[in-house]
């Protein structure tokens, strides 16, 4: 791996079975430190699409710049796409409540998740997630949160990466960002949760895994098991809300 990145040579990875998605064959399967992993090597793409069409997307855009990385200098960066094996029904594209889903291509674009309407200014959060799983299980709270008079700027990050797309999740942090969470089936000290601290504006509050974990009869059970269900995220918002003090000291 390390003389992929040193090398610059034109390779994809895809890494099959990520996040707690293979729960039922224990913590040895369970790719719970993947993005950490990768994202050490340093010169290298971490992409986690959503589903099938996104996949071809992404596939498809490493495979163009690469080409055009290897036709203009003769090497270029590798890629690491982060592929789920167990199916969701949650989709890029306008969905029937009108909320739209960026495509990966749209890095960072943010849309407003239909739960926030009607929500007061003050008690509206930014909560960054990636993958098919986490992002079902941040609608589904942010649909709840509502009810509660809390509205969640939910936004897709399809690729971690430094670049000059950055200035625009940086300006939107920047504006909205009182309030940062971040949800993913990753370790939380060094997934995603460390790559939006790393830009430098909010550290912000990581839900994620905390501990290895067995095997589990459903995705569910895993998903209760890591705290990355429904109710946890939801149960973890209503502190942040709650806490007069520091957030980190809430928690």
């Amino acid at each position: 791996m390390f003389s992929l990145v040193t090398e610059k040579v034109p390779v994809i990875i895809a890494g099959h079975y990520s996040g707690a998605d293979y729960y039922t064959d224990g913590k040895s399967h369970q790719s719970v430190t993947d993005i950490a992993l990768m994202r050490s090597l340093g010169d290298i793409e971490v992409w986690e699409p959503v589903d099938v069409h996104s996949t071809s997307v992404v596939l498809n855009s490493c495979i163009n710049r690469m080409k055009s990385e290897f036709a203009e200098k003769g090497s270029c960066k590798p890629a690491y796409i982060r592929l789920h094996r167990t199916p969701c029904d949650v989709k890029y594209g306008k969905t029937e409540n009108n909320v739209f889903f960026p495509t990966p291509l749209e890095e960072y674009n943010r849309f407003q998740c239909a739960s926030t309407e009607g929500v007061i200014t003050k008690q509206r959060a930014i909560m960054f997630t990636s993958g098919p799983h986490m992002l079902k299980v941040a609608l589904e709270a942010a649909n709840i949160l509502k009810s509660i008079k809390i509205g969640i700027w939910l936004t897709v990050v399809p690729v971690l990466k430094y670049s000059d797309e950055n200035k625009a999740l940086k300006e939107f942090i920047k504006k909205y960002g009182n309030k940062v969470f971040t949800l993913e089936d990753h370790r939380r000290e060094n997934g995603l949760g460390g790559f939006i601290a790393s830009l430098g504006f909010n550290n912000p509050v990581r839900i994620g895994v905390r501990n290895y974990a067995q095997s589990a009869l459903s995705l569910s059970d895993m998903l209760e098991y890591h705290h990355i269900a429904v109710k946890d995220v939801c149960e973890v918002v209503r502190k942040v809300f709650a806490c007069k003090d520091h957030i980190n000291n809430c928690l």
